[in-house]
């Protein structure tokens, strides 16, 4: 009889632990069922905003120990920040640059620093250090450019934006190594300023038309980046890639330990104009997109 006791003391056990394991499982799937999928998440910004006030045409560089922003002030007077991170530029000291004038973006190609103008001109550093060093003029501006980048993939590009139209011309160090191409015709208004993106074996255009509160943010695309200098290949975008409310002067791209991130400015609410820092996604498709998530679907 222990025996017999003990097998229904055991059989009444194994019933409760399976009874208790069931109520557990209906409670879960219940919770799943009930449960509708995330929305995409609206991002929280943790960027000052604006990141500088007083400053415009900004363009961003990214180095090994940090990141660079040139700027203009209120004199046009090139100046150039550095922080050890996107955010803490917001405090960063401003460097004027004697010698360069005007908008100018700063790369870091060839093992040396160069900067190089809106209107085309090439500057060089005289050391290693482009906050300490003196800056001087190697090579003088265009008159009917208004917007100058250089694209450094396999294939090293000088993009020009002016009166003729979207021209690249092939570089060899920093040399012109061929005739410029053009790959798109002349904005309905004037571009002021142009920034490429290299991202997954595609090349993207950036580029900025308009004046005031008109001003938007362009795109061209290029799946085939060896087929830089055919025009036909180029995609073009006729509709803004992004606007903002007051009008978009400058885009720049970076990349932090989490996000792609965008440097832009426009005029801020007292007539003084402001540089923002905010992110950027690319869509399933591979194109970069200026905005919430929920856009990307």
């Amino acid at each position: 009889m222990k025996k017999d006791g003990s097998l229904l003391t055991g059989l009444i056990t194994v019933v409760a632990v399976l009874a208790v394991l069931s109520l557990g499982i209906s409670a879960i799937m219940r919770g799943c069922g009930s449960r509708t999928s995330d929305p995409s998440p609206t991002p929280t910004t943790p960027y000052l905003d604006p990141l500088l006030r007083g400053y415009e045409n900004p363009r961003a560089t990214q180095a090994r120990d940090g990141y660079f922003l040139t700027a203009t002030d209120s004199a046009d007077n090139a100046v150039l920040f550095f922080a050890d991170t996107p955010q803490e530029l917001a405090s960063a000291e401003p460097k004027t640059l004697e010698g360069v004038t005007g908008p100018a973006a700063l790369y870091n190609l060839d093992g040396g620093w160069t900067m190089l103008g809106a209107d085309g001109a090439l500057y060089a550093c005289a050391g290693d250090d482009p906050r300490a060093d003196r800056w001087t003029r190697s090579a003088a501006g265009e008159a009917d450019v208004t917007a100058c980048a250089i694209a450094d993939g396999d294939t090293r590009l000088l993009v020009r934006c002016g009166a003729g139209g979207i021209t690249l011309t092939a570089l060899n160090g920093f040399e012109k190594a061929g005739a410029a191409v053009t790959v798109a015709q002349p904005a309905a208004q004037p571009v002021t300023s142009v920034s490429p993106i290299l991202n997954d074996g595609r090349l993207y255009l950036i580029y900025t038309a308009g004046e005031g509160a008109d001003r938007a943010a362009y795109m061209l695309s290029l799946s085939d980046p060896e087929k830089w200098d055919d025009a036909d290949s180029w995609v073009r975008f006729s509709a803004p890639v992004f606007h903002s409310g007051d009008g978009p002067g400058s885009l720049s791209f970076v990349t932090d330990a989490e996000s792609s991130l965008f440097i832009y400015d426009q005029a801020g609410t007292d007539g003084q104009p402001v540089i923002r820092l905010a992110r950027y996604y690319f869509s399933e498709t591979g194109l970069p997109v200026f905005g919430l998530p929920a856009q990307l679907k």
